[in-house]
């Protein structure tokens, strides 16, 4: 679909600068965003939860050292290790009397 600048009306014309305008100043905004550094060493609740499956993180003296210094942190920690073993302990207990049950 071709549209010539010259057949568009007044009102046409103005929408479209304005559409130029807000696409021009997203393009500013989004290139602003790439050039800002993203924060180093902080620990979102997906590093945690990796830590507390024993997942590789990466950042696991950070995050000992961060459990060790920040009391709220710790709690949280905690609370998901409550949780983590709530879901798994009930799932690990049945698979260990299935294993056991078919020893026999």
């Amino acid at each position: 679909m071709n549209i010539k600048w010259d057949s568009l009306t007044a009102d046409q014309e103005k929408k479209v600068e304005n559409l130029f305008r807000a696409l021009d100043g997203f393009d500013r905004v989004t290139e602003a965003m790439k050039a800002v550094p993203a924060p180093q060493g902080r620990i979102g609740f997906g590093d945690l939860y990796r830590f507390a499956r024993g997942e590789p993180t990466g950042k696991a003296a950070s995050i000992m050292q961060a459990l060790a210094e920040n009391p709220k942190l710790r709690a949280d920690f905690d609370h998901l290790l409550e949780q983590e073993a709530r879901y798994h302990g009930p799932r690990l207990a049945a698979a260990a009397t299935m294993r056991a049950s078919c020893a026999t």
